[in-house]
């Protein structure tokens, strides 16, 4: 898949390879689907979720939807981790 890289937020990092090893390497995750979110919440990462989906449902993610509000979950996620409330909705 291609990424325009003007669109790509300052600060942040687009990576392609192998997803467990992508998400091995990452403080955060952030992600659209729960194809990358369960691997992620498995490996013990906090994860933003960016779109409405079942583990965003179930309150296991920070989450954002609107542009604006990305940077705050980020941060949120960066300073909380995986919480233990999150892991057992998980």
């Amino acid at each position: 898949m291609a990424i325009d890289a003007d669109r790509v937020p300052a600060g942040a990092v687009y990576a392609e390879g192998d997803l467990s090893e992508l998400i091995k390497a990452a403080d955060v995750v952030a992600c659209f689907n729960t194809k990358v979110a369960f691997p992620a919440l498995a490996a013990g990462k906090p994860v933003v979720t960016l779109a409405h989906n079942p583990v965003a449902a179930a309150g296991v993610t920070e989450h954002a939807v609107e542009a604006g509000a990305v940077e705050p979950a980020i941060r949120r996620a960066l300073s909380n981790g995986l919480t233990e409330e999150r892991k057992a909705r998980f």
